[in-house]
């Protein structure tokens, strides 16, 4: 079953462990991601057991079957470890086998919420310091959750597959993105399925494609670049 919720990432908000402080009308599961974690054992689980890999909880979620998944992600600063290929064909509708086709892949009904502190701010001391520092457990600028493509990927997010051309229902809540570098090529004007390919010189920090329904909350676009107009975001294919 293909299933696609829309999250309005405005009316949910966290306490300290995670658990979202609203009834919500629909079922979601919940994957922790600390790329600080130093544990070694990594189920997702809990702030404790956290990924310290966001694509391991990427990869998890893929698999979780169109489950409305909330991947909540920690400060820090995470790259892109794994190949774009969609249906499991390398380098999805280009075929290109390169290093800078590295990007996170965002699932279906995967909502990515940054800037936590990725830890439990419940305790007694955790609550003074964050009164302190005006932080709280959830914030932008005390907690920055960076996405970065140190300029060598050309997306550092991608929403959609060239491969069954289709598009995706996310979120993204409180992230940086940075350091996309799209300055791949393009197919020819006389192969006619150029349409239905993502463009590797367009969308440096978020390539969203194939009627993608994307909703984006107090994202920051930083030093993003490509090699035609859309350096931040670009929105193609339908």
């Amino acid at each position: 079953m293909n299933i696609n919720t829309k999250i309005d990432t405005n009316k949910i908000s966290f306490n300290c462990k995670g658990d979202v402080q609203e009834i919500c009308s629909y079922s979601y599961i919940t994957l922790f991601v600390n790329a600080n974690n130093s544990n070694l054992f990594q189920n997702g689980k809990s702030w404790k057991t956290a990924f310290s890999s966001l694509q391991d909880a990427l990869d998890l979620a893929e698999n979780l079957n169109n489950n409305v998944i909330f991947i909540l992600i920690a400060k820090g600063t995470y790259f892109p470890t794994k190949l774009y290929s969609p249906n499991g064909i390398t380098g999805g509708a280009s075929n290109l086998n390169t290093i800078n086709l590295y990007t996170f892949n965002i699932p279906n009904n995967v909502h990515l919420f940054g800037s936590f502190s990725g830890r439990k701010c419940c305790r007694r001391d955790n609550r003074k310091n964050d009164r302190k520092n005006s932080c709280g457990h959830r914030n932008l600028k005390c907690h920055p959750t960076i996405l970065n493509g140190f300029n060598l990927y050309w997306h550092v997010v991608t929403c959609g597959n060239d491969v069954s051309q289709t598009g995706v229902t996310a979120s993204l809540d409180r992230l940086i993105i940075t350091g996309g570098n799209a300055q791949g090529p393009n197919l020819p004007p006389s192969i006619i399925l150029e349409s239905f390919q993502y463009g590797h010189s367009y969308g440096g920090g978020i390539y969203i494609a194939f009627g993608s329904n994307i909703r984006l909350n107090n994202v920051v676009f930083k030093v993003n670049n490509a090699g035609n107009p859309g350096q931040n975001l670009t929105i193609g294919n339908g």
